[in-house]
């Protein structure tokens, strides 16, 4: 998925933090995240998913939101670059499915 895209940014499958059904997270340094997007995914989709992250009021929340700092197209693969959120992933949480009574 997006091999022209890791080029691009001088990442490897070794930055690889994450993959999910959509897309695949990348570190790229210490503070931003590459995420390459399945082909399937088209820009339109990812620039509507920006334009919601942007328009939510997070003055009164305490945790952080995700925040796409470029939204671009690189050869078939749409790409955000976007600030790295500090934390686990969910599915690392021991909580994850269980039902408490």
């Amino acid at each position: 998925m997006g091999e022209q895209a890791l080029k691009h940014f001088g990442v490897t499958e070794a930055d690889l933090l994450g993959a999910g059904d959509q897309s695949r997270a990348y570190r790229l340094g210490e503070a931003s995240v590459l995420r390459v997007f399945s082909t399937q995914t088209p820009l339109t989709q990812v620039r509507a998913l920006d334009a919601f992250y942007r328009g939510l009021d997070t003055r009164a929340v305490t945790f952080a939101v995700p925040r796409f700092d470029e939204v671009l197209q690189v050869g078939e693969a749409t790409c955000v670059v976007e600030a790295r959120i500090p934390g686990m992933a969910l599915s690392a949480t021991s909580n994850r499915g269980s039902a408490r009574t």
